[in-house]
Order: structure tokens, then sequence, then C-alpha cells
């Protein structure tokens, strides 16, 4: 659909809480992995366990890739629940100031080309959706220096029209992935609306997964 993405690109996901983007999303960075690429994987709706879980589907141990310093698992999650976590690397506040300095310190540890991932930004947007804005684009323009690439999530319904018009506009693609009715079922379905500088291809497709979760993407007849 997107072609190559090049390196300081931000692709946002727009997705249907209920839909299966989680799991997309592992097959996305397993195949970045297994290319020899670093990935980023930030968790903050998920315990870092479920995220591990994901990836051992596919046949990918995370934990390998961790110990070698290509793959880190951020755990977010934990802080959001009031919980310690047990992860090497994790937020401690949920102070959008403060995780803002730690991003710009982290950006320019990773080579570029870095993959840096979240499956869902939204939960840490609710309820401050001015603070995370101005949060977002300092962290995109720090990531976008160091020309690593972002593929970052945020759920449907849950904010303003505005909030997501200022994610389209500091956003290099815009991709959407929804549950639609498809010859008598609900199914995944994912869509390109927009890549900058691209020439997007903006044709629906059906996402399906096999017994062992690895996902592919058949275009749906109109």
């Amino acid at each position: 659909m997107l072609g190559e993405i090049p390196t300081g690109s931000l692709v946002a996901v727009f997705h249907d809480g209920d839909s299966q983007w989680d799991m997309l999303l592992a097959n996305i960075c397993a195949e970045h992995l297994k290319a020899g690429g670093n990935l980023i994987y930030e968790t903050y709706c998920r315990p870092p366990n479920e995220v591990r879980q994901n990836f051992q589907r596919l046949a990918v141990n995370l934990a390998e890739y961790e110990a070698k310093d290509m793959a880190v698992l951020y755990d977010g999650y934990h802080v959001l629940i009031g919980k310690k976590s047990s992860e090497k690397y994790q937020a401690e506040t949920t102070n959008l100031n403060e995780l803002s300095i730690a991003s710009s310190q982290s950006a320019p540890l990773w080579p570029a080309g870095t993959l840096d991932t979240s499956a869902n930004y939204s939960v840490l947007a609710l309820n401050q959706e001015n603070v995370f804005s101005r949060f977002y684009r300092k962290m995109v323009a720090d990531w976008k220096s160091q020309e690593h690439i972002m593929i970052h999530g945020f759920v449907t319904g849950v904010h303003s029209p505005d909030f997501y018009e200022q994610l389209k506009m500091v956003s290099d693609g815009v991709v959407e992935v929804r549950l639609v009715e498809y010859q008598g079922k609900m199914i995944d379905a994912i869509r390109t609306r927009s890549f900058r500088g691209q020439r997007a291809d903006t044709q629906m497709r059906h996402i399906s997964f096999d017994s062992r979760m690895k996902a592919s993407l058949q275009i749906m007849a109109r």
C-alpha cells in the first residue's frame, strides 16, 4: 500500500478500537526485525507480556531482539494503571512535559531508519488534547530530525474533530483501519487516505489472518 516508507516519516493510523490493528502492527514490526531493522515498540493499552505473545505467535522471539539491543519494548502501560513495572524500559510518569524530555534524549541514541511504533497513543491524549498536541508536535520533530520512521495508532471516535485534523497536519501518511460489513460479514479493512509526496494506493483492502496470525491484505471488490 505505502511502498517503502522514507526515513523521517510519520504514518498515523486511525483505527476502530475493536479492530485487529494491534496484530497487524505486530506483523509489520516482525517483518522489520527479520529484515535487520531496529524497533521501539511503545505499549500503553496492553501489558508488555501480551505484546511479546503477539510476536511469539508470529514465530518471532522479541526477547532475543531485545537482548541484542535491536528492539526495545517500552512499558507505558503500568504507570497508567498505577502499578510498578518490572520492564527495563518503562515510563515513570504520565506528565507529558517530562515524557517529552525523555523522548528528546532518546531520539539521538538510535540509528537512522529505526521504527518507532505505538498501537494506541490515544490514551495519553484523553482529557488533555491541547497538551498532548504540543507534546506530540515536538516529539515528532525530534524523531524526524534523526531520520526515524514512526507508525502511531489513534482510536477513532474518542477525540474532537480538531484533534484528528491536527494529527493529520503533522503526519506524512494517514491510514484508516476499521470494521466494515463485506459480503454479509464484519471484517477488518484498511486503506491509505493520503501519503505526502508519494502516489498513494487508496484501494480498500481486507485484512485477514491465518492460523498463526500472519496477516495478508486482499483488495476488496467494489
